[in-house]
């Protein structure tokens, strides 16, 4: 709800002819009015088609419309006013004969009918006495109930039920939503969400946070080694990133027992999926569950998270930051923790087995064997390593509005085994001017850097690419990262 002008406004997500759309619902002398936008502008009927086709030949919106409507009708408003057609004042049979009308739409789109259905109130499942998932997100969200009454959500997806997103991959197609809400308040009589614990930085994992904060102030807490690329996430060059900075309110330290209410917490970082990543240990109910973000899953006959058929899928990313072992190493926490159940990122809670860890420690052993033996890695050899990243800059979106330095950090790494000088330089247009730095490196040693480069004054860019470029004992090994530099303009 909003205060404006005196009056509360219920805010109703309601994409459809664009899919940012809302509608604004208020109670005023004596009316509830619902101000709909282009979402309906006569009985049974929306103001356009075309714009419902978000990709190519396809009807995304026109779902959306469907689930919009579904929307408004639970607020129970007397009259609709939309900003294309006159009033409304039969908004229930207005909007339920909309309905009716857009599956006309699957005599020319075969399937589409399909896709219209309406999200079960109870949008949470019992796991536990003290645990639950959320029926409709994406990726998965869990919710610890501690003996008071408060609420600790594991990640906070996408609502998979209210909202289709264009195809095309940019922030503005993406949408939260609230999910769970209503699950928690008619099961536990819960309407809010206190802790938001993350597993790792990826938008399907985080996007909702920034709600959460804004709606019910909720407290964020995350591993301290990758607490800063929820905050400052245009610092970073990784995929997925979320665009809005999330506020940290608990930089968790590793392997240390946090308390959340009466539940004790364990956090490990993991790499494979992502380096920015932890593994969530924690006892309720009188069980152990483990919570393995994005690190373990299977390819199974029968369709579920785990069988006795099961081969292990370890969905590593080398641009998310991986190294070698980094599955021996996340099975070794996993026997020495001994979980009765299992939470991840993308599938349902699931039981573990003798065979569960047997299948990791296959899947382990497939990882480090297929890079010892496609990749150049040994000891005395010239690498970065699997991960094969010979540097990062930081930060990669850098906004010189004024113009000036363009001052980076970073880090670069030593492929050779033993002592190297390494030689660093930032490649940008011919004009600009970069520091040289030399740096000493032990052997392997991955080291931090800083270095700047000097548009000429009076330069005006968006989004200037610039490379850094690394030698290490005198081999030239090019531009091993980039980052991007505006200058000049008032909006990156």
């Amino acid at each position: 709800m909003r205060k404006i002008a005196g009056l509360e406004w219920e805010v109703v997500p309601t994409p459809g002819c664009t899919n940012g759309a809302s509608s604004y619902v208020v109670d005023f002398n004596g009316l509830r009015l619902a101000f709909v936008g282009e979402l309906i502008c006569g009985p049974g009927c929306t103001s356009r088609l075309a714009p419902l086709q978000y990709n190519y030949n396809d009807f995304t919106g026109a779902v959306n419309v469907w689930r919009s409507c579904y929307r408004l009708l639970e607020t129970k408003p007397d009259m609709l006013l939309p900003s294309l057609g006159q009033p409304i004042d039969r908004p229930e049979q207005a909007l339920q004969l909309l309905r009716d009308n857009l599956k006309l739409l699957d005599g020319i789109s075969p399937g589409f009918i399909d896709q219209l259905n309406d999200p079960d109130d109870d949008d949470i499942e019992e796991v536990l006495p003290h645990l639950y998932r959320s029926k409709y997100s994406g990726a998965e969200t869990n919710f610890v109930i501690s003996d008071s009454g408060k609420v600790m959500a594991i990640d906070y997806g996408y609502n998979m039920s209210a909202y289709q997103s264009p195809g095309k991959q940019h922030l503005s197609n993406r949408r939260p939503f609230l999910h769970g809400i209503k699950g928690l308040k008619k099961r536990l009589g819960i309407d809010r969400i206190d802790t938001v614990l993350v597993s790792h930085f990826h938008d399907d994992h985080v996007n909702g946070i920034p709600m959460l904060q804004r709606v019910f102030g909720t407290e964020v807490w995350a591993g301290v080694h990758f607490s800063d690329i929820l905050e400052n996430p245009a610092y970073y060059d990784r995929p997925c990133l979320w665009h809005e900075p999330i506020s940290v309110s608990r930089h968790l330290p590793n392997e240390h027992v946090t308390y959340w209410e009466n539940i004790p917490i364990q956090l490990y970082p993991m790499s494979g999926h992502t380096r920015f990543s932890t593994l969530i240990c924690f006892e309720v109910d009188g069980k152990r569950v483990v919570h393995t973000g994005d690190q373990i899953f299977f390819s199974t006959p029968s369709g579920l998270p785990f069988d006795k058929d099961a081969k292990s899928f370890t969905n590593h990313v080398y641009k998310n930051g991986l190294d070698l072992g980094c599955y021996k190493q996340t099975l070794k926490l996993l026997r020495d923790f001994q979980p009765n159940w299992v939470l991840t990122g993308h599938t349902r809670p699931y039981q573990t087995s003798p065979e569960w860890y047997q299948v990791i420690e296959k899947g382990a052993n497939a990882f480090d064997e297929v890079h010892l033996r496609l990749m150049l890695l040994d000891e005395d050899g010239v690498h970065f390593g699997a991960e094969s990243q010979g540097g990062k800059l930081n930060p990669y979106q850098l906004h010189l509005p004024a113009g000036g330095e363009a001052e980076f950090e970073g880090w670069i790494l030593n492929p050779f085994p033993i002592p190297e000088k390494a030689v660093i330089k930032l490649v940008g247009p011919d004009d600009w001017e970069s520091q040289v730095v030399e740096v000493e490196l032990k052997p392997r040693e991955q080291k931090e850097i800083r270095i700047s480069i000097s548009p000429p004054n009076g330069s005006c860019c968006r989004r200037q690419p610039i490379g850094l470029d690394l030698t290490v004992g005198g081999r030239p090994f090019g531009q091993v990262a980039e980052a991007l530099v505006t200058v000049g303009v008032p909006k990156f």
